[in-house]
């Protein structure tokens, strides 16, 4: 009994660091190995006491993908890609339902997160600073060629990534014996990485995450230096100078506007909203292709461009899904808001500002990688903390 134990308990680990990995290069492989854990623990469920936290989570996700196959079934979409890649709404919240994590496997998900993220970062920086060093053309598009043909996963989820490393690291900081002055050199590659290929978005909530890191750590001093570090990078490459005041413009301005267009529709239900995300697609490439933004400078964002979405969260779901959507969307932050004034779980904290200030400017839960990350972090350390608190008592 002890050698079976034993045997799940390395097959589990394995399905661990195969996750790790699918989320930093390949996230379909994730897939197998999350259904695995789930198969190996699905006896358990009728002995789990789950928290109210992941009770409401798991209401809101399942109640969300209930609206993804009503829209489907009611508008017949021609396309089932949202039904399909949005399976991760029911499976992984199911895994939560019947795992608890102990802290040891959380440490090891999270080290193997961290070891294949170093990787990834030293691949990325090696490419980008050879540009910075030896390209003879450095421009504008030049290097939005480089990002878009040379890195593995496309710059929005990298930098998502990156904002869950510093994440992961702050776990570590938390519960591990490490040496801290490797976690934070290991935070120094993470945020000049975000700088290097200018990642506006992550750039700011990075030095977010690491002022309210160091602050607890009682490292300001480290902080203010490398606050004027990447100040120095910021004002010393044009690059970054571009991405930061726009010079080169802003499409999302085109897309919203496109996306309000919708709203604006006499028979736009404020309720249910479009009630089909086939349609809402089909209405913005509509928009896209118009005179008006076919003659203006966003010009390109129309005919050979079918992969523009509203690039935002909150639009979408409010366009696609009315208020219901929009409240499940949200009621998803109340959760861990209410998580965190509860149970003082700063973790949570660090979800809401990460994937809340991420959905502001790209669709997240539209990609499967997207979808995986959030839920994944989502659940992992409110399931956690809540079994360290339940094992001290």
């Amino acid at each position: 009994m002890i050698q079976n134990a034993l045997k799940k308990f390395n097959i589990e680990v394995a399905c661990l660091f195969l996750i790790a990995l699918a989320f930093v290069f390949k996230i379909s492989l994730a897939t197998p190995f999350i259904l695995l854990l789930l198969l190996l623990n699905v006896s358990k469920i009728k002995n789990q006491k789950n928290s109210s936290a992941v009770k409401l989570l798991n209401l809101l996700f399942s109640s969300i993908y209930v609206l993804y196959l009503l829209s489907f079934f009611f508008n017949y979409d021609t396309s089932s890609k949202l039904i399909v890649r949005s399976l991760g709404f029911i499976f992984i919240p199911m895994l939560f339902l019947v795992k608890k994590f102990s802290v040891n496997e959380v440490k090891y998900f999270v080290l193997s997160f961290l070891f294949l993220q170093l990787i990834h970062l030293l691949y990325i920086d090696f490419i980008v600073l050879q540009y910075h060093i030896f390209s003879t053309s450095k421009t504008f598009e030049n290097f939005n060629t480089l990002v878009e043909n040379k890195f593995l996963i496309e710059r929005p989820y990298f930098s998502l990534n990156c904002l869950l490393a510093i994440f992961c690291v702050k776990f570590l900081l938390d519960n591990t014996a490490i040496k801290k002055g490797n976690l934070y050199i290991f935070i120094g590659i993470l945020v000049f990485t975000l700088f290097i290929i200018a990642a506006r978005l992550a750039m700011g909530v990075s030095i977010f995450l690491c002022f309210f890191i160091f602050l607890k750590q009682r490292k300001t001093i480290y902080f203010i230096g490398f606050v004027i570090v990447l100040f120095v990078m910021v004002f010393t490459n044009k690059y970054i100078i571009q991405r930061l005041t726009i010079e080169k413009g802003e499409p999302r301005i085109v897309i919203w506007k496109c996306a309000k267009g919708i709203v604006d529709e006499k028979e736009f239900n404020y309720f249910a909203g479009t009630f089909s995300s086939e349609q809402v697609d089909k209405k913005l490439i509509d928009c896209y292709n118009s005179k008006e933004v076919l003659t203006g400078p966003y010009w390109w964002i129309g005919k050979k461009n079918f992969r523009y979405n509203t690039h935002n969260q909150y639009i979408w779901y409010f366009v696609t899904y009315g208020l219901l959507g929009l409240t499940l969307f949200l009621g998803i932050f109340g959760v861990q808001l209410w998580n965190y004034l509860k149970n003082k779980n700063v973790y949570s904290i660090f979800f809401i500002f990460i994937f809340s200030f991420q959905s502001f400017f790209e669709n997240l839960l539209s990609r499967q990688l997207g979808i995986y990350l959030f839920l994944w972090f989502c659940y992992l350390f409110i399931v956690q903390t809540e079994n360290t608190t339940n094992n001290a008592e």
